[in-house]
């Protein structure tokens, strides 16, 4: 437009008072400089989201904020959610059996160690038989008693240890320093890859991401952008909420669980930092197009972080397992490709150490330099520290190097290829019950998979995994599609056809009587399938669920 001739037109209107003239023209110049941005902001919400959502989010949100906007039915239904979800907090039968011991201060008299002994180990046996049987999605990745005493005994030699400390504690800094190589190695990193040991795979993720920021501040970029999978890790998420950096999000196929690598490259802008791939991802064991996101990262020069946390010692002992049948065949995923600059995998999951240690890894030290906190002026003395913690814990440095050299690579192929072949039976299993289908092409130890949508009236997959719970099966709820998985373990192994079975089952249970099978979950992940995201209705529910956490009484 131009201004003075619209200017002049609305002037010559008859009648127009200045103030009148002046609030159209400010209404028009809003409208023509946000106009283009709501429009693309709706356009996108619903292609995501769909139109009913879309046009919920901002009314739920005012509702949710203000009081008395929220009709009683909504409000008595959100509360009876929120209600269920402290019932799971309540104690089991096994737990009632124990017994009872609650504090809220420190004991004016301390107890015997005895009496603390004796205690710990009743819970403790309550614990174990939660997860010794097999029956949970990931949890306790090994399991062995063997293994869990020796560690414990390594643990109580190095439990004062703190790598803070290096000059008191050596043999922890060596310790960390081989656990660092060796999984360098594993990821097939060359003599200038380095990396850091941290408590777990979030917050590998965290000072990964902390690292391209401060790199993408350090070259001027103020705004800097991750661009991922909707199905990348939650602690993405975390970061960039953490660390003020804005994340994209990239849909993937239904069916392959994939993305559009097309779509993906027309998201990146000057302030692209870094992107992200999956080998493989959390909800449904699919690894990402890691070459080609390789190729994409170097043609724009930027980063590329690998995220392996869940399958960092599952993946890359595949290639030299010979299985029969055959593996399908799997990207590369490593430092092997070119344009991966850092990798994230976690040595407490299936690296068997105990929890909670992961290492990341950078494909040269000069992009490691920007994970370090450094402050030089500080009265104290100049303090550094490599990753988010000050004090870290020897012990957990002490068992995961003790775990690994106990391994060794023999051992680890050994658990790999009886977790694979677990999977793999559950998986092709899966595909013969007709009212579910399994997601992509799952090559790792997770197996997500749905309802079948083809079917007539296709099940509702939570009330499935209400059903298997009941059986003693804890799997993994996924959202965006509605979803279940199993992470197998060591645990599992041997276990394929009893897993099967039970689902089999939970499934003909369902459909039989679905009025069984509706607990907080199902109301949970029910409500979240029709309200959208950012209306603060769910958020509200998750809160009081985690300080339920909390409460003592």
């Amino acid at each position: 437009w131009n201004m003075k001739e619209l200017l002049d037109q609305l002037l010559s209107i008859g009648g127009s008072k200045p103030h009148q003239v002046a609030c159209t023209t400010a209404a028009i110049g809003i409208g023509a400089i946000y106009g283009p941005k709501f429009y693309k902001w709706f356009r996108k919400s619903v292609e995501d989201e769909g139109l009913r959502k879309t046009l919920l989010r901002p009314l739920l949100g005012i509702a949710n904020r203000v009081p008395g906007l929220l009709d009683k039915n909504t409000k008595d239904a959100i509360e009876g959610i929120a209600n269920d979800f402290r019932k799971l907090y309540e104690p089991s039968e096994d737990e009632k059996q124990v017994a009872k011991f609650d504090v809220t201060s420190i004991p004016e008299d301390g107890r015997s160690t005895s009496f603390i002994l004796e205690l710990l180990e009743e819970w403790s046996d309550v614990e174990v038989k939660k997860w010794k049987d097999g029956q949970n999605s990931g949890t306790v990745y090994h399991g062995g008693l063997e293994l869990r005493k020796f560690l414990n005994d390594v643990n109580g030699m190095y439990s004062l240890s703190n790598p803070l400390h290096a000059e008191t504690f050596p043999y922890t800094r060596k310790m960390e320093q081989q656990v660092i190589r060796m999984t360098c190695s594993l990821f097939n990193g060359d003599k200038n890859s380095c990396g850091a040991m941290t408590s777990g795979g979030t917050e590998s993720i965290l000072c990964a991401m902390k690292a391209y920021r401060d790199q993408a501040q350090a070259r001027g970029n103020s705004h800097p952008e991750i661009i991922a999978a909707t199905t990348v890790h939650a602690a993405f998420d975390k970061a960039a909420k953490y660390f003020g950096i804005k994340l994209v999000l990239i849909k993937v196929d239904e069916k392959t669980s994939l993305m559009n690598l097309r779509h993906l490259e027309s998201q990146i802008n000057s302030n692209t930092a870094v992107l992200v791939g999956s080998a493989p991802n959390f909800p449904h064991g699919v690894i990402d197009q890691i070459p080609e996101l390789g190729r994409i990262a170097q043609r724009h020069k930027i980063g590329l972080h690998v995220d392996c946390c869940l399958g960092g010692f599952i993946v890359p002992f595949l290639e030299h397992i010979k299985f029969d049948p055959p593996l399908d065949d799997f990207p590369l995923f490593d430092f092997r490709v070119p344009g991966v600059t850092s990798i994230s995998a976690d040595t407490h999951k299936y690296g068997f150490a105990p929890k909670g240690t992961s290492v990341v890894m950078y494909r040269s030290k000069e992009l490691r330099k920007y994970q370090y906190s450094l402050c030089v002026d500080w009265s104290g003395g100049v303090y550094a520290t490599p990753t988010l913690a000050g004090s870290r814990a020897g012990g957990s440095i002490a068992t995961t190097w003790a775990a690994m050299i106990h391994m060794g690579r023999t051992g680890y192929k050994k658990c790999v290829k009886g977790i694979i072949t677990a999977a793999r039976d559950i998986r092709d299993g899966i595909k013969t019950i007709d009212d579910l289908r399994v997601i992509g092409n799952p090559v790792s130890s997770v197996v997500a998979f749905s309802s079948n949508p083809d079917v007539e009236n296709p099940l509702n997959i939570f009330m499935v995994s209400q059903s298997m719970k009941k059986k003693g099966w804890n799997l993994s709820t996924l959202q965006n599609p509605s979803a279940l998985h199993i992470a197998c373990t060591f645990l599992h192994v041997n276990r394929a056809q009893q897993f099967l079975k039970s689902l089999r089952e939970a499934c003909a249970e369902v459909r039989e009587d679905p009025s069984k099978f509706n607990d907080a979950t199902v109301a949970l992940y029910g409500a979240a399938e029709m309200l959208p995201t950012g209306s603060g209705v769910l958020d509200n529910i998750v809160i009081g669920y985690l300080d339920c956490y909390f409460d003592v009484e």
